[in-house]
């Protein structure tokens, strides 16, 4: 992130009293779409992180479906260990990475972009 549009961002936070940690979790939920060569604020190119690309929740939601499709938690107890797995946790952490594992960086700059930010990450006024 170049240094003008960091000064955007945090411009944006101060002047509109939002909660940074809100204002990124609202954005964590958005379909992420990294800039072709873009590096985050962490100094990684966003294309090539999990978190960035979208990878790490894709890949929770394509095992979601495997799991599913090939019925697993039907046959697991008849395969050693299978029996001690709790199928319904499984499926609530990866439906959990489905939608949170994913940086919210990309989305944070469109929002920017696009001159916006979620009124559900506004902190309420100090008194």
């Amino acid at each position: 992130m170049d240094y003008k549009t960091k000064n955007k961002l945090f411009e944006i936070i101060r002047e509109n009293n939002i909660n940074i940690f809100e204002f990124f979790s609202a954005l964590m939920t958005e379909p992420s779409n990294p800039i072709q060569d873009q590096f985050g604020p962490c100094g990684i190119l966003c294309g090539s992180c999990p978190l960035g690309s979208g990878a790490a929740a894709d890949s929770a939601d394509q095992t979601r479906k495997h799991i599913t499709d090939c019925q697993i938690p039907m046959w697991s107890p008849f395969v050693v260990g299978g029996e001690a797995i709790d199928w319904a946790a499984v499926d609530r952490a990866l439906e959990w990475m489905t939608t949170y594992a994913r940086c919210a960086f990309p989305s944070v700059l469109a929002a920017l972009q696009l001159g916006r930010h979620p009124p559900a990450a506004r902190s309420p006024a100090p008194p």
